[in-house]
């Protein structure tokens, strides 16, 4: 184990700094996405959700508080030995160019679809009815934000940072259908939706060159309506009602062009339409049929509640990074000579008899 991590740190001196790091965000970004294979589904979509934002976040920070401090964990070796070679210095620089511009590249791109969904925002505002609507449902989820309210022909329902466009259809449909379509564009802002999108899409820029990061993004791009969809249901305060609009919106919904954020060079996200309306506790305990499947879906929900999501994130995020910035920061020094004592081999009367007599003598 020694000679392994004595070769490891000859191999990463060789490396210049922003080599040490572009590896460390490499295997940091296999060790995230790793994690998300082993993750329990039993564990719910909120801690996939966290994790997949946390991953994302420490995917930026990890490697830029790296490159601040300069960390390095020193193996200490009897006699320091390099390899001579300059070649992973000179490969190095090569691959940090070609990030960079691989880097402005995406960005750019990003940029665009960003202007070009901001100037695809339509120009028709809402009537006054659907606006009364928007201030109702902003004060049932007590959202305070100066939101927008506009409409536009034959397009799903979306939203940017302060404006929420509803497709012209929905003047016609049932007020309890528009009621949950604007309801879950609310719950989407109030969520912050928008910027993590953002967010997942600039982190995806950065790492351009792991395919896996982009699907990463995609995945909590994904899993981002569905906690909407519950708060929505709750600020509706209506079980029966909420299920009977929501049931409607997805049938009005499919007449609707599909919009993914992609396929029309937009940045938008879907309404998430496709979350099941989970029955309540009292429901699934009166519909299991057997005794064992009572008792587990109590045991369920016991354990969902003295579960902690936060805790479990935070473990597995600071393990990865731990483990993987520890790797990547290996350097050879010279281990110092052993502490030898030498005051204590000298006898003390030796030392004292002397100075004893020339007291004696004066």
């Amino acid at each position: 184990m020694e000679r392994l991590f004595e070769l490891t740190a000859m191999g990463l001196d060789t490396l210049p700094q922003g080599g040490r790091i572009l590896l460390l965000a490499l295997l940091l970004s296999l060790a995230f996405v790793g994690f998300t294979r082993v993750l329990n589904p039993k564990y719910g979509e909120n801690m996939h959700i966290l994790y997949r934002k946390a991953a994302l976040m420490a995917l930026i920070f990890v490697p830029f508080l790296v490159w601040l401090t300069d960390v390095r964990m020193t193996v200490y070796v009897e006699e320091v030995r390099y390899f001579s070679t300059n070649v992973p210095h000179y490969a190095t620089i090569v691959l940090l160019i070609i990030w960079i511009v691989g880097v402005v590249v995406q960005v750019y791109r990003l940029g665009k679809r960003v202007g070009a969904t901001v100037a695809h925002m339509p120009e028709t505002e809402a009537t006054e009815k659907l606006t009364k609507r928007l201030h109702h449902w902003q004060s049932r989820l007590n959202f305070k934000a100066n939101i927008e309210l506009r409409t536009e022909g034959g397009n799903y329902p979306w939203h940017t940072n302060d404006t929420i466009v509803l497709p012209a259809a929905a003047l016609n449909w049932p007020i309890g259908v528009v009621d949950a379509m604007l309801l879950l564009q609310l719950a989407q802002l109030k969520n912050r939706c928008w910027y993590w999108v953002l967010t997942s899409e600039f982190v995806a820029c950065v790492f351009w060159f792991a395919p896996w990061v982009a699907k990463l993004a995609e995945q909590l791009r994904a899993l981002l309506p569905h906690p909407a969809v519950s708060l929505a249901r709750a600020a509706y305060r209506d079980p029966e009602g909420w299920r009977r609009d929501f049931r409607a919106l997805k049938q009005r919904a499919e007449t609707l062009t599909q919009v993914g954020g992609i396929e029309d060079g937009l940045l938008r996200m879907d309404l998430g339409l496709d979350t099941d309306d989970p029955r309540n506790v009292v429901g699934d305990l009166i519909e299991a049929a057997t005794h064992e499947e009572r008792w587990e879906n109590t045991r369920q929900k016991r354990w969902q509640k003295h579960f902690d999501p936060y805790e479990r994130v935070y473990w597995l995020v600071a393990s990865a990074s731990l483990a993987v910035a520890i790797f990547t920061t290996l350097t050879i020094e010279r281990s110092p000579p052993e502490f030898e004592p030498k005051f204590l081999e000298i006898k003390w009367q030796d030392r004292m008899e002397p100075r004893l007599r020339t007291v004696e003598e004066g």
